[in-house]
């Protein structure tokens, strides 16, 4: 349904197909993350393939209206990307969303030819839910969290958070921590809060995300390792980042 569109109308498109879908069976295909949605997962089925043939996968992730309410204020094209990607890694906001593919990048590793995708999720208390949706669909999946959020004021609550978001790490799945958060593992690459304090202020009057991309991008600005192993990950790479 999104041949010779415009993004906007196959918003529309798709508005038209849930309205007639409410009293009507409607099967479609498509490769347009307009044309699906992380809070309708129990409406899509991933069709693939493998050495033995076509199958299909249906999410077995029970259907929760308080999930979905949660995820209706998250929704975002970018994140359906999820449900077409080989493999895809959860990230908290932007800063990590514009700051890795520039490490991929200076890495040499093509993460859109990989078909993996980078998916910010508005905040480290929707990284478990996503993960979920990913994880009942079989997608393989990664996760990054700050160990300290800043958003999270319950920090007793939050260590309970990190334990749930430590056991997503098994069957295929990584998850990677950031000792407090991102900015203290870019410290400790570029030589201590002197280097990383030089870095700011040779971007300055951008916001934290904009700059975190700047730096990435800088070829004198040392690669964090934790950094290197995600991206080694996603990219489905088995050797050692360059």
């Amino acid at each position: 349904p999104e041949m010779f569109l415009h993004p906007q109308m196959q918003r529309s498109l798709y508005k038209t197909l849930r309205e007639i879908g409410k009293t009507n069976q409607v099967i479609y295909t498509t490769h347009s993350p307009h044309f699906v949605a992380v809070p309708d997962y129990d409406h899509v089925a991933l069709v693939r393939k493998n050495d033995g043939g076509t199958y299909v996968t249906i999410s077995d992730l029970p259907v929760d209206e308080k999930r979905k309410e949660k995820l209706l204020k998250e929704l975002d094209p970018e994140r359906n990307e999820l449900f077409f990607a080989t493999r895809v890694l959860f990230v908290e906001g932007d800063t990590e969303k514009l700051a890795f593919p520039e490490y991929a990048r200076r890495l040499g590793f093509d993460l859109d030819k990989a078909g993996a995708s980078i998916v910010e999720v508005g905040g480290k208390r929707n990284l478990l839910e996503f993960a979920k949706i990913a994880s009942s669909f079989q997608i393989p999946f990664g996760v990054v969290y700050d160990e300290d959020s800043s958003e999270i004021r319950d920090k007793n609550g939050e260590t309970a958070d990190n334990k749930h978001l430590d056991d997503l790490g098994k069957n295929g799945n990584r998850t990677w921590k950031f000792v407090k958060q991102y900015e203290d593992e870019l410290k400790a690459a570029v030589g201590g809060d002197a280097g990383y304090q030089k870095l700011c202020q040779k971007y300055p009057s951008v916001g934290k995300p904009t700059r975190a991309r700047l730096i990435a991008a800088d070829p004198e600005t040392a690669v964090p390792e934790k950094v290197k192993d995600i991206l080694t990950w996603l990219s489905g790479n088995k050797g050692t980042a360059l």
